[in-house]
């Protein structure tokens, strides 16, 4: 930005420190690919819904424990519609 002051020509600038956010972020990226990892490999079926219950993930294991591919899960309107004992 600049502007000019009484015939004089001034220019602004903000310098923002952004080091320490992207390493935020990337720390955070990094911590979310390990958990994944781990949800992924889990025995365990695990699922991550929204709010609303819709099923937004699932793991693998809910092929084995429960019948239902991967896919005919994720995304499902409701995570009640494609699992029984819910």
């Amino acid at each position: 930005m600049d502007a000019t002051v009484q015939g004089q020509r001034f220019f602004c600038a903000v310098i923002r420190e952004i080091v320490d956010e992207a390493q935020q972020r990337n720390q955070m990226e990094e911590e979310i690919d390990e958990l994944q990892c781990t949800l992924s490999t889990s025995n365990d079926a695990v699922f991550w819904l929204d709010l609303d219950g819709h099923v937004l993930w699932s793991n693998a294991s809910v092929t084995k424990l429960l019948g239902y591919t991967v896919e005919e899960v994720t995304g499902a309107d409701r995570c009640a519609d494609c699992l029984d004992f819910m």
